[in-house]
């Protein structure tokens, strides 16, 4: 019997978010040489595609793991502790002596967008010898931007495929710009893809998002794209599906993202339709974006649980 529910492989970082009020840029995200800027306020949260994906799964009440790279420092230190916190198991966290913990620096406050500094250099240092592979009995892996370290993604596939392991898959812009044809033997041990419209134009060359997820889903079985406020659409076996965005007042979409794929995966591990994850992943992502840092409010069970009943009550 799988010892977890779900692993997480990828990110853990320490996010600055700089508040920027809207007056100090005007229409435009503009910096010249020299400048200096008056921010709004200074926030600290922890982020990154593992850490965000594996605390949603966990605060849903699955077991959990979680498969990273950190630096043996204070802000190493201060993600293990939430993790624990959280009741993730960092099984698989990698601990680099003479390189400091992932830094993400995000400018925001100037609307719903904002823009991410991001440096990534040790997760590099989570290597398929670093890995503990025996103890990675999972009925999931969530595999999510591994920068580029594209013989640790084959890795995990492989294994995940003789371990029979099912496999989520939320590639980062470094492994999609490996191209379709690069990840097509990646994407056909993909048992569900989830990627936002922009990533998924970018992996197909293709705009139009219907005709995307006709595309990917001759690779994946079931394809999630999400669109922000144009709502969300998913495919699988020759089925077509949309969801409106839930209403939000968006403060922030840093972790929308990582929020929806935690609510979409979850619905799939428990037997849910796929309708039913679309919905599921969107409460999720609503209820982020309307606070500041990643996982600043993701649901656990039975918030999602009423999100999903009172927006199907409204859309009766």
């Amino acid at each position: 019997m799988a010892k977890f529910d779900i692993i997480c492989f990828g990110a853990c970082t320490k996010d600055i978010f700089y508040i920027i009020p809207q007056k100090a840029l005007g229409k435009k995200i503009c910096f010249f040489p020299g400048a200096k800027l008056e921010i709004k306020k200074l926030l600290y949260f922890s982020g990154g595609g593992a850490s965000n994906t594996s605390v949603g799964f966990a605060r849903l009440g699955l077991k959990t793991g979680i498969a990273s790279a950190i630096g043996d420092d204070l802000a190493g230190r201060q993600i293990i502790a939430e993790l624990k916190k959280e009741k993730v198991s960092a099984l698989g966290m990698v601990k680099a002596r003479k390189s400091a913990t992932q830094l993400s620096v995000v400018l925001t406050g100037f609307g719903a967008e904002r823009v991410i500094f991001t440096h990534a250099e040790n997760l590099s240092l989570l290597s398929e010898k670093k890995i503990p592979w025996k103890k990675l009995s999972s009925k999931w892996f969530y595999i999510s931007s591994l920068h580029s370290n594209f013989p640790l993604l084959k890795k995990i596939i492989q294994f995940a495929h003789k371990s029979k392991t099912k496999i989520a898959f939320n590639p980062g812009s470094a492994e999609l710009g490996l191209g379709l044809q690069t990840l097509s033997t990646i994407l056909k041990k993909t048992d569900a893809l989830v990627l936002n419209a922009k990533e998924a134009a970018l992996l197909t060359n293709k705009k139009e998002i219907k005709k995307n997820l006709r595309i990917l889903c001759k690779y994946s079985k079931i394809v999630a794209i999400t669109n922000g406020k144009n709502g969300a659409y998913a495919a699988a076996e020759g089925k077509f599906f949309f969801q409106k965005a839930f209403k939000a007042k968006v403060v922030d979409t840093t972790g929308a993202g990582d929020a929806f794929s935690s609510g979409f995966i979850y619905s799939l591990i428990k037997g849910k339709s796929v309708g039913f994850a679309l919905y599921a992943g969107s409460a999720n992502a609503a209820s982020v974006v309307q606070f500041f840092g990643a996982k600043n409010k993701l649901l656990d069970q039975k918030e999602l649980g009423r999100a999903v009943e009172n927006f199907r009550q409204k859309n009766a």
